[in-house]
């Protein structure tokens, strides 16, 4: 039951930091005016960071 509950309470710290790294992401997308710059972070997301 302990080994259970290390891995559930690991499986939710990984959950929080993705969305920290998420939200802290769009918040700096939302600042670039570039449309370039935009782009290319689009498709360097469609293609999992292969520009």
């Amino acid at each position: 039951m302990e080994k259970y509950m290390e891995a559930l309470n690991r499986g939710k710290r990984v959950r929080s930091l993705q969305s920290e790294t998420l939200a802290l992401f769009v918040l700096h997308i939302q600042n670039i005016d570039d449309e370039a710059t935009l782009q290319a972070i689009k498709k360097s997301l469609q293609t999992g960071g292969k520009v």
